[in-house]
């Protein structure tokens, strides 16, 4: 009796693995039939290959008022490099010569890009040195208005812009810049300077 209960007990045990293993073969078998399951990449993984690229900022400024904004902050931060993207390269001077008067393109066909990049860098060290002659603390200051003038009859880009700066006590100081406009961007172009304050 002791045999037979025995026997009984193996049988059932390897019923039990039996049943088990084919389990697990079945489990396997369906998912080995999915497509691609040895070499599936990570989820991150594809996610990141197809991830968009991040925006690059455009050169220029969109508005006036964005242009007057980042002028102030450079005069605050004493940071000229932060005005880089709104000076002029040698894509947009090519571009102004197909735009401007006879007058315009000969200023233009002795100066390059690098010259009046270096001519605004002097009017902006010229501010900041006045602008500590005159204790004009920047940071007590504030953009009231960005003033777009007309451009001349025959060279319509071309755009005079005064920012009116106001303190806490709403005493204004006024920025002169000279700007262009090009394919809707606004850029400095050679003046960048303080306006002489009356006296009273």
């Amino acid at each position: 009796m002791i045999i037979s209960y025995g026997l009984k007990f193996s049988d059932a045990l390897n019923h039990f693995f039996m049943k088990k293993l084919w389990l697990l073969l079945n489990l396997f078998l369906v998912v080995t039939a999915q497509p691609g399951w040895l070499f599936a990449a990570p989820a991150t993984s594809y996610s990141n290959l197809f991830a968009a690229p991040e925006k690059v900022s455009a050169r220029g400024a969109a508005s006036p008022d964005e242009l007057a904004k980042t002028v102030l902050l450079a005069i605050q931060e004493n940071n000229m490099s932060a005005l880089n993207a709104f000076l002029l390269e040698d894509k947009e001077i090519v571009l102004l010569k197909s735009k401007g008067s006879e007058d315009m393109q000969a200023y233009l066909e002795n100066t390059t890009a690098p010259d009046l990049q270096n001519n605004l860098r002097r009017n902006y060290q010229t501010l900041i040195e006045k602008g500590i002659s005159q204790t004009i603390n920047w940071s007590d200051y504030q953009v009231s208005e960005a003033r777009l003038g007309k451009g001349s009859a025959k060279n319509a880009f071309l755009q005079p812009l005064t920012i009116i700066l106001t303190d806490k006590q709403n005493q204004p100081l006024e920025l002169l810049l000279e700007t262009v406009k090009l394919n809707n961007r606004y850029y400095l172009f050679r003046q960048l300077e303080l306006k002489p304050q009356k006296k009273i």
